[in-house]
């Protein structure tokens, strides 16, 4: 219905009896889907696995650290 407003979400959104804020943002994550950007909930999990990847890497410093002490100090090692 925008797009066959020529581009009028207030004018849309007045028809339907709906925000125009809400429109808007319906309008712009159908335009990107379109144009194959990630979806809301696409960008949600990258953002999540940025996040555990990002924990994942502290972890495994603090173990090549922990690793590193510990040879060092045993007896064994030299």
């Amino acid at each position: 219905m925008v797009h066959d407003s020529g581009g009028q979400i207030a004018k849309v959104a007045r028809e339907l009896n709906i925000h125009d804020s809400s429109l808007g943002n319906w309008v712009r994550q159908a335009r990107e889907e379109a144009e194959g950007a990630p979806t809301v909930e696409e960008r949600a999990e990258i953002r999540d696995l940025k996040r555990e990847l990002e924990r994942v890497r502290r972890e495994r410093d603090i173990l090549g650290k922990a690793v590193a002490y510990f040879s060092a100090s045993d007896p064994r090692n030299g």
